[in-house]
């Protein structure tokens, strides 16, 4: 706790900030307020009291609240408090979104030693990385694969067996396994690895990330043509439930360092495009 004279120093100081920075004259301010003139000279220069009231009066006319003006940070500029503002008007999505952004922040390391590659099934995730692992000369790891390692059983199985939960379990125990190695790699993940904050945060933190983006077309064309006929024989809607998947997950996958379409760009251009990021350029 700040000692009173400081405190009201503090607040004094702000009022006085905001009230030129929106080019407000003292006596102009008594006038909207109904404070006198003196009484804010008093206030601003650290001398006056600060009750609830007459902050309660000046605040609305400073477009701040009272929590802003008597917020006990030094520091707190009128940045911090047009963000403290956008922060109360933010619907729900959205202080979710910038919480999750900070949470990756926070983590300790910053180092981006591996490539990542998020994006649906036929986003063309196995194909441009393995070319580009050639091209690098690093090793290509498919997460999905490595968890099948770790289980004993394929992906099919897992699920049936073990359930959503442990599947989830054992892939962010793969993952940290790949980002634990000092060589550095390629990883190509699942498409719904960006469900799970915990796992996507880690690999947010700890890899240059590529979104393969592609059209639902192209996504189901591919797959079908990988010899997999399952998306359209299962479900009569599967081209509008593939729609609705993409549709929900673009936020997510939006937040990737680097976004590739797959639509409109060759094999060889996106890890010609890879390649020059990663200063190597492609013979």
């Amino acid at each position: 706790m700040l000692p009173t004279n400081s405190y009201t120093e503090i607040i004094g100081t702000r009022v006085r900030s905001l009230r030129l920075g929106k080019g407000i004259s003292r006596r102009k301010l008594s006038e909207i307020s109904e404070v006198s003139e003196r009484y804010i000279a008093l206030l601003e220069s650290g001398k006056g009291n600060p009750t609830l009231q007459i902050l309660s009066s000046i605040a609305p006319h400073l477009e701040v609240t009272i929590g802003d003006l008597v917020d006990e940070r030094p520091d707190a500029s009128e940045e911090y408090m047009d963000f403290c503002k956008m922060l109360r008007n933010a619907n729900s999505e959205t202080l979710k979104y910038l919480k999750q952004q900070l949470n990756i922040k926070n983590i300790q390391s910053d180092t981006k030693n591996h490539i990542a590659f998020i994006g649906l099934r036929g986003a063309g995730k196995s194909t441009i990385g393995e070319k580009l692992a050639f091209r690098l000369k690093i090793p290509f790891i498919e997460l999905g694969q490595r968890i099948e390692q770790i289980a004993g059983m394929d992906t099919n199985e897992i699920f049936s067996l073990r359930g959503q939960s442990n599947y989830h379990r054992m892939e962010k125990e793969a993952l940290e396994s790949c980002l634990k190695s000092s060589i550095r790699s390629i990883i190509a993940v699942g498409g719904s690895l960006v469900l799970r904050p915990d796992s996507y945060n880690l690999l947010l933190s700890k890899c240059e990330t590529i979104w393969l983006k592609a059209s639902p077309e192209e996504h189901m064309e591919r797959v079908i043509r990988q010899g997999d006929s399952r998306p359209m024989s299962s479900s009569v809607n599967a081209m509008t439930d593939l729609k609705n998947i993409l549709e929900s997950r673009i936020g997510l996958y939006e937040q990737a360092d680097h976004t590739i379409n797959t639509s409109e760009t060759t094999v060889d251009e996106s890890v010609k495009f890879i390649s020059i990021k990663q200063n190597v350029v492609p013979h």
